[in-house]
């Protein structure tokens, strides 16, 4: 086993290194997500790049440091440290304790550890989550809607409503759960917008522009006309489970170039789109490798890591060695960050199930298994969300 002294001068070091990249990342990931706001393009990669900033940021850090990220649960599996008896005693155990001798495994191996890890403590965390959910959600007056439906979701290239502005010329469609957006802005030498909207008969308009023409179906009939100037806005809550859009300007077609679908604004061949239940595994995987594992590598990975070895002390929690001082830090900063992007208090509550990506990481020692698990999480939160609200 290696240990390496930490003096009050290395000590210093690790606290400014530790907060540097911490607010490096943090403000990044704010001005990646403001000039998303205004930028469609940018919108549609921003999550992308925050992930590759958590990933990369610390790991290339650490190996310019010429420090083994694997000793940070990055890349591989690796053991908790063991118990120490005072704070003075942690001071003088460097990262690399977090891998004495350990056995050789595959990629494809390591990867199924962790899945059953995380299934295990998903069959045990669930079913809790999931009644406190139904009593917090009660007491708000909110009831369940059980249904097929409501466990589909659209399809990935118009879900989404958008917020964002217009080009001039441009159609936007966007749907999400029970909700249809239209949003058209059209030339200067245009000024009556046309569009046939393919719906059930009892869809409701929930919101609209001033100045515009519904017409609603007929019997028997699922074509909305909808009949406008050169700006307006429609919303509409639809029990559908298809949507179908057509739209003429000034009496003639509108060319397909002149559409675009969802909140980031895409393009694509197709007019039609439907509900499905593919998203549960799309969505599970972008979770995984977009949230879930940047995320753990940052926050469970490098910074409870860097953490354990400057605070606290650890102690048995359900037989797994852990430092509750630097995993409440680490909690805290990781609902701080999710509060900068989204300014609203529910956003502080990822403080909670970080206590427990913290325990995994070091009950596992990996980074693996909590990022699986709090993939699973995200998935369950938007399947609990559309049972409720849809």
């Amino acid at each position: 086993m290696s240990i390496i002294k930490i003096d009050e001068q290395e000590q210093a070091r690790r606290w400014r290194e530790v907060w540097t990249i911490y607010l490096i990342m943090t403000l990044g990931t704010l001005l990646v997500d403001q000039i998303a706001t205004f930028w469609p393009f940018f919108a549609s990669v921003s999550v992308l790049i925050v992930a590759l900033g958590f990933i990369f940021l610390p790991t290339e850090y650490l190996l310019a440091r010429g420090e083994d990220p694997s000793h940070f649960g990055i890349g591989g599996h690796v053991q908790s440290r063991p118990n120490l008896p005072n704070q003075e005693d942690s001071l003088d155990v460097d990262e690399g304790d977090y891998s004495p001798q350990m056995k050789t495994e595959s990629s494809t191996q390591r990867a199924w550890r962790c899945t059953r890890q995380a299934l295990w403590v998903s069959l045990l965390i669930f079913p809790l989550f999931i009644l406190g959910n139904h009593v917090w959600r009660s007491v708000q007056g909110q009831n369940p809607k059980f249904s097929i439906r409501s466990l589909s979701r659209w399809d990935e290239s118009i879900r989404g409503l958008s917020n964002q502005s217009l080009k001039v010329g441009e159609l936007n469609t966007s749907a999400s759960l029970d909700h249809v957006k239209l949003k058209w802005r059209l030339k200067p030498n245009e000024n009556l917008f046309t569009a046939t909207v393919d719906l059930d008969a009892s869809a409701q308009v929930l919101a609209k522009s001033r100045g515009i023409q519904i017409i609603p179906p007929k019997t028997q009939d699922q074509h909305w006309q909808i009949k406008s100037k050169r700006t307006g806005y429609i919303l509409l809550k639809t029990v559908s489970t298809e949507v179908k859009i057509s739209a003429e300007v000034n009496q003639t077609a509108l060319p397909h170039s002149r559409y675009s679908w969802g909140e980031y604004h895409q393009s694509t061949e197709s007019t039609e789109f439907s509900r499905d239940f593919n998203w549960l595994l799309s969505i599970f995987f972008m979770q995984l490798f977009l949230v879930g594992l940047p995320e753990e590598i940052f926050y469970r990975g490098y910074l409870q890591t860097r953490l354990d070895s400057l605070i606290g002390k650890d102690s048995k929690v359900f037989g797994v060695a852990f430092n509750w001082q630097s995993t409440l830090l680490c909690s805290f900063l990781f609902a701080i960050a999710h509060l900068m992007t989204i300014l609203h208090p529910s956003r502080l509550a990822v403080f909670f199930p970080s206590l427990l990506f913290g325990w995994m990481r070091r009950a596992y020692g990996d980074t693996l298994s909590p990022a699986i698990f709090h993939a699973a999480c995200n998935v369950l939160s938007q399947v609990l969300w559309g049972i409720y609200f849809i």
